[in-house]
């Protein structure tokens, strides 16, 4: 028996980065909704490749959920910003930070895999696109999207209608509930750090630094610099300090990552931190002692949080390691009218938030059902057994993401009906150029980071009929 929905047709999506883009896209495309609304807490559309030079200060440990950093006395400041008409409006801008956008970074995904499909990068742009040029790819994909978004307004409580359906959006520019039939949470979930509570770390003497708060590697020259993590911007940090610290740079690595390349020189991994001392030493879980580290970077990634939404729903887990209760990772499973776009990791980001956006837009326009609710909590159980319910439930990485990809893909072609948005479509070219992204990686950065085409580095794809 499937899941009925009451007939939806007045849509809200929270955040305008790339997921919140390409929702709006995918719910304009059906052509069935009178009202299709994009709230948006910053002056520009971007999301996290809004790069700002502020930092802000993080609890050390960083482990709760439930702490909001958005609000006028942290992580907010004032600027002018023009309309259509030329009109100066002051409004809030927050700061959004992201370790893929420090000051002069480029991307870990070559551009052609990293677009929307439809939408590619321009032939003038690098290979691996600095954090400036995906911005500007943002706002041109945007450009007619714009009548939908409301920038300078932060969304602050989205509880269930009383009567119900639907759900009662209240944001900082209208306090007065607005309702709406379904929302769509795409604000992504890199707002606040994790940094784990490590024994003796309130008593380090040194520099403790998130990768959100990193901006300039010189600031840690002639030290000695513990990183903590091994994603791929963990790496990318990594090169850019190993020019600037005091040698060797220290690398704390738990588990290796599937993708990780071998360590270049420089850098010493060293196991899991068993406890941090107040003369600035460590302990590993080896039993090993590294004396007289001046500074820990922590690239230990963000905790899920959702501020506006009622804790009674029971969506954020204790210590913010996952959202629970959706099925597929996008719907709600206890009233599918409220969604979520981007919550896996590990993953090609733009065209992943295309599929699940072209799949919610046809369930959401009545063309699509979604199974009964206990269909859903099984498979749910059923990634809790294969994942874990911990950080890595969200977790995909090659060849994971693909066949998810291919599953909401699947899922999409079986909508009455013809037209909206189409879902990513990955057949052979893409599969092979995604299980070879840390090679192309290393291959540009040897190269000096000019490359335009793969094709320069070496990397020549014959197709094989792999589909």
């Amino acid at each position: 028996m499937a899941t009925t929905l009451s007939t939806i047709r007045r849509v809200a999506v929270v955040g305008a980065g790339a997921g919140g883009l390409v929702a709006a896209r995918a719910l304009r495309e059906e052509g069935c909704f009178t009202a299709i609304d994009v709230f948006e807490q910053r002056g520009n559309v971007g999301g996290v490749w809004n790069y700002t030079p502020q930092t802000k200060p993080t609890d050390i440990p960083s482990v709760d959920p439930n702490v909001v950093e958005n609000s006028d006395e942290k992580g907010t400041y004032i600027s002018a910003v023009y309309d259509n008409l030329g009109t100066s409006h002051h409004i809030r801008h927050f700061w959004h930070m992201h370790l893929s956008n420090r000051s002069y970074v480029e991307t870990n995904i070559p551009k052609t895999l990293m677009s929307f499909p439809e939408h590619p990068f321009s032939s003038t742009v690098p290979l691996f696109p600095h954090h400036t040029q995906v911005l500007s790819y943002l706002c041109t994909y945007s450009s007619d999207l714009h009548s939908c978004i409301q920038f300078g307004t932060q969304v602050l409580s989205i509880v269930p209608s009383d009567p119900s359906p639907g759900w009662a959006l209240t944001t900082s520019c209208n306090p007065s509930p607005i309702h709406y039939d379904a929302v769509m949470i795409a604000t992504g979930h890199y707002n606040t750090p994790y940094i784990p509570p490590l024994p003796g770390l309130s008593t380090f003497p040194g520099t403790i630094v998130h990768s959100r708060n990193f901006r300039l590697p010189q600031e840690f020259a002639e030290k000695k610099v513990l990183l903590v993590g091994n994603s791929a911007s963990a790496v990318d940090i990594a090169m850019q300090l190993l020019p600037y610290v005091k040698g060797p740079l220290l690398q704390a690595i738990r588990s290796p990552t599937g993708s990780a390349m071998p360590p270049p020189e420089g850098i010493k991994a060293v196991p899991e931190i068993s406890a941090v001392h107040s003369d600035g030493s460590m302990s590993f879980v080896d039993g090993t002692v590294v004396t007289n580290v001046d500074a820990i970077l922590f690239a230990t990634g963000y905790l899920f949080t959702l501020p506006f939404l009622p804790k009674e729903l029971g969506l954020v887990a204790p210590h913010g390691e996952r959202v629970m209760g959706t099925f597929q990772h996008v719907f709600y499973q206890r009233d599918p009218t409220l969604c979520f776009l981007g919550l896996p990791t590990k993953v090609v980001p733009f065209p992943l938030a295309q599929s699940q956006a072209a799949w919610v837009a046809r369930v959401f326009a009545g063309r699509l059902t979604l199974p009964a609710r206990e269909e859903m909590e099984i498979w749910e159980k059923g990634e809790v057994e294969k994942k874990g319910n911990g950080r890595p439930f969200h977790y995909f990485g090659f060849p994971w993401d693909v066949e998810y990809m291919d599953a909401v893909e699947a899922m999409v072609d079986r909508a009455k009906g013809e037209g909206g948005l189409e879902p990513a479509r990955w057949r052979g070219w893409e599969r092979w150029v995604r299980e070879r992204v840390p090679k192309i990686k290393k291959a540009f950065e040897e190269t000096g980071k000019k490359a335009l085409t793969m094709e320069e580095l070496g990397f020549m794809f014959e197709d094989r009929g792999v589909l």
